[in-house]
């Protein structure tokens, strides 16, 4: 290749509009992402919410008609601690899924209240990075 990718820059996820009250308190104080300004010409076709993290950012799209892909299209988010996070989705009540058993990390999944699944995995090798 004659150029190199650096990062992920973004992930867009889906969200009914009427949803956008429980989303926005998943994101901002479940998941503790600072909501950004986008660009305002987006809004002439698109009904978004813009968060930055210091990995990436997150796009949640509210934009007519919603489509509930489900556990087909996620996101994983690595974390140090898989019980304290387990912990943490719990205290909010926050749905969690148990994933299948691979080998190289401990996971499960939670799910927003638009019904976007999230995968939280812990490696087991900290030194290796997992590629799933």
């Amino acid at each position: 290749m004659d150029f190199n990718i650096n990062r992920i820059n973004h992930i867009t996820v889906s969200c009914p509009p009427e949803k956008e009250k429980e989303i926005r308190w998943f994101y901002e104080k479940v998941m503790g992402f600072k909501e950004i300004e986008h660009p305002s010409a987006l809004d002439q076709q698109y009904k978004v919410i813009w968060y930055d993290t210091p990995w990436m950012r997150l796009h949640v799209d509210l934009t007519p008609p919603f489509i509930n892909v489900g556990l087909s299209r996620h996101f994983a988010l690595e974390v140090d601690n898989i019980q304290k996070a387990r912990q943490h989705f719990s205290s909010h009540k926050v749905t969690i899924k148990e994933d299948v058993a691979v080998p190289y990390c401990h996971r499960f999944d939670v799910v927003d209240p638009a019904g976007n699944y999230i995968e939280i995995m812990e490696l087991k090798d900290k030194k290796k990075r997992a590629v799933a």
